[in-house]
């Protein structure tokens, strides 16, 4: 068994005319996908793959991130 790596890949891509998140016109979303694999490539094959399914293209990546628990704590 090999151990994953959550990855924060923030992202744009363009909506298909024929996509389900085709609601109000736009063009492009912009989103954080969370993906497990245990690669950075494997990641974000696999987003391009889900935004594929659901008839979104991968336009760009603004950042890769790591997903660390201690960077989301709330002491409040």
């Amino acid at each position: 068994m090999t151990d994953n790596t959550i990855w924060l890949i923030h992202h744009k891509s363009k909506i298909g005319e024929r996509s389900p998140l085709n609601m109000d016109g736009s063009e492009f979303a912009f989103a954080v996908g969370v993906v497990s694999a245990n690669t950075l490539i494997k990641a974000i094959n696999a987003l391009s793959n889900h935004l594929n399914e659901q008839i979104l293209e991968l336009v760009d990546i603004s950042s890769c991130k790591i997903y660390r628990q201690e960077n989301y704590l709330d002491d409040s």
